[in-house]
C-alpha cells in the first residue's frame, strides 16, 4: 500500500509539471487547459495532495524525494500566482 502512495505522489507531480512545461510551449493542450480553466490554484492543490501521499510513502530516501521536489513545485506555482495576482495589477 505504501508503494500506491509513493506511485501517487509521483503522478501529482507528473501533472504538475505538465502544466508548468505548457505555459512555456506555445502548443496548447486541452487536459491542460481544462485544470487551468478549473482554478488558477490547481497546481498547488496538486502539489498538497502529492505531499500527502508523499508523507504515507516508504521512509526513507523516497518520501523525503517526493516531499522535496513536491514542495518545491508548489513554492514555484506560488510565487507565479502571487506575481500574476499582485504583480500585473494595473496602477
Amino acid at each position: 500500500m505504501k508503494k500506491f502512495f509513493a506511485m501517487l505522489s509521483i503522478i501529482f507531480f507528473s501533472i504538475t509539471l505538465i502544466m508548468m512545461m505548457s505555459l512555456y510551449q506555445a502548443k496548447t493542450v486541452a487536459f491542460v487547459d481544462y485544470l487551468f480553466d478549473i482554478s488558477v490554484f490547481t497546481p498547488i492543490f496538486f502539489n498538497v495532495l502529492g505531499i500527502v501521499s508523499a508523507c504515507f510513502s516508504p521512509k526513507g530516501t523516497t518520501r523525503k524525494t517526493l516531499i522535496f521536489i513536491n514542495g518545491l513545485m508548489m513554492i514555484y506555482f506560488a510565487i507565479f500566482i502571487w506575481i500574476g495576482i499582485y504583480g500585473f495589477q494595473e496602477p
